[in-house]
C-alpha cells in the first residue's frame, strides 16, 4: 500500500495533508478524492455557493508523483431543460 496526500486548493487558500491515507494504488486514490470532492461540493451548494475552480492535488507521499482533481472533474455539468410534461 502506497500512502497519499490530499492537498486542498480551494478559494485561494491551500489546505495540506500532512497525515495522509493508505491505497493500494492511484486509481483508488483518485477515487477517495472523488468522493471528497462531490462531498465539499455539496457542503458548498448547500451553504448557496459553489466554487468550480478548487481542486485536490493528490501526492504519492514515497514518490512527490502528484496528480490534480479539479472539482469539475468530480461531477458532470449540465445544462439541460427537461421537457417532461
Amino acid at each position: 500500500m502506497a500512502r497519499f496526500l490530499f492537498h486542498l486548493h480551494e478559494c485561494d487558500m491551500v489546505t495540506l495533508d500532512e497525515e495522509g491515507r493508505e491505497f493500494p494504488d492511484l486509481c483508488a486514490a483518485l477515487n477517495a478524492a472523488r468522493e471528497e470532492a462531490r462531498g465539499l461540493l455539496a457542503a458548498e451548494a448547500a451553504a448557496g455557493f459553489l466554487c468550480l475552480g478548487c481542486r485536490i492535488e493528490i501526492v504519492e507521499q514515497s514518490t512527490g508523483h502528484s496528480v490534480n482533481l479539479p472539482f469539475t472533474a468530480a461531477i458532470e455539468l449540465t445544462q439541460g431543460v427537461s421537457d417532461k410534461s
